[in-house]
C-alpha cells in the first residue's frame, strides 16, 4: 500500500471511529433496535459523508458509496443477528457474550471494508493523486493527526461501549439486591456520572502516555481509590465495590493498551 493509500486509509478508519462512536446518539442506537429503516439510514449516510470529507479526495465518489451500503448491510445483520438468535437476560437484552462479539465482529468487518476498498481503488489506480488534506498540512502530520484521532476515540469512548456491556451483568445484579436503602447506582449518582467519569480516566491515561508520563497513571489510581474509598471500605455494599473495582481495572487495562497502541503507531506514521 503506498502513501496515498495509507493516509486515504487511515481517513477512512478515523472517520468510521468517529461516526460510530461519537456521531451515533443512544437515541438511533435504540431505532435501529427496533429495526427503523431512517435510523440505519441516516447512521450510514454520517459514516459516508465523514469518510468523503476525511479523506479529502472530491473527485472519488465510489469510497463513500462503497461505505454507505456496506455499512447498511453489516448493521442490519448485526441488528438481525442479535434480535433472532441472541439468548436473552432478565432485561430482555441479548446475553454478554453475543452483545460483546457483535460489536467486535462489527467494527472487524467495517475495517475489512474499508481496507479492501482502498487496496482495490490503489490496485486500479483509482485514487486521484495526494489527498486535499495532505497538501493542505503536510502527509506526516495529518496521519498523525488521524492516528491521534483514531487513538482517542477508541480509548474514551469505544472503550465506554465495551467496558459498559462486560459489567451490565453485574449492575443487573446489584439492581436486584437492591443495593444501599433499596436505591440502585443511578438513582445514588449522577445521571451518567460514571460514563463521564470513565472517559476522563481513559483520556488523561492516553495523555500521560503520550507525553511520556506514564507515572502520572499511578497518581490517577490512587486519586480514583481515595475518591471511592467511602464505597470500597462499606461492608454492606460489596458487591457494589466489586463492580467498581473490576469496572476500574477494565477501564485502565484498555486504556492503556489503546495509549500504547497509539504511541507506537505515532512513532511508525509521517516518516
Amino acid at each position: 500500500m503506498d502513501t496515498d493509500a495509507r493516509t486515504v486509509f487511515l481517513a477512512a478508519v478515523a472517520a468510521h471511529l468517529l461516526a460510530d462512536f461519537c456521531l451515533q446518539s443512544d437515541a438511533d442506537v435504540a431505532a435501529k433496535r427496533r429495526f427503523r429503516f431512517w435510523a440505519f439510514f441516516k447512521h450510514a449516510t454520517i459514516h459516508a459523508v465523514a469518510v468523503y470529507l476525511f479523506v479529502g479526495l472530491w473527485t472519488l465518489g465510489l469510497l463513500p458509496v462503497v461505505v454507505l451500503f456496506s455499512h447498511l448491510l453489516i448493521d442490519g445483520a448485526k441488528e438481525t443477528v442479535l434480535r433472532w438468535l441472541a439468548p436473552r437476560d432478565a432485561d430482555d437484552r441479548p446475553r454478554v457474550r453475543w452483545k460483546f462479539w457483535s460489536i467486535v465482529v462489527d467494527q472487524l468487518l467495517h475495517v475489512a471494508v474499508l481496507a479492501i476498498a482502498v487496496v482495490f481503488l490503489s490496485r486500479l489506480d483509482l485514487i486521484p493523486g495526494e489527498p486535499y488534506w495532505c497538501t493542505l498540512l503536510g502527509t506526516g502530520p495529518w496521519q498523525k493527526a488521524l492516528v491521534l484521532l483514531s487513538g482517542v476515540v477508541l480509548a474514551v469512548y469505544t472503550g465506554g461501549v465495551l467496558i459498559g456491556v462486560l459489567v451490565h451483568p453485574m449492575l443487573q445484579e446489584i439492581r436486584a439486591a437492591g443495593g444501599s436503602n433499596g436505591l440502585s447506582p443511578e438513582q445514588r449518582g449522577l445521571e451518567h456520572g460514571g460514563r463521564f467519569i470513565g472517559q476522563l480516566e481513559r483520556a488523561l491515561i492516553l495523555l500521560f502516555i503520550l507525553t511520556g508520563q506514564p507515572a502520572g497513571v499511578g497518581f490517577l489510581i490512587a486519586a480514583k481509590s481515595i475518591f471511592r474509598f467511602g464505597e470500597l471500605k462499606d461492608d454492606t455494599a460489596r458487591k457494589e465495590a466489586e463492580y467498581i473495582i473490576i469496572g476500574t481495572l477494565l477501564s485502565f487495562a484498555w486504556a492503556l493498551t489503546i495509549a500504547w497502541a497509539t504511541h507506537w503507531a505515532l512513532g511508525a506514521t509521517g516518516a
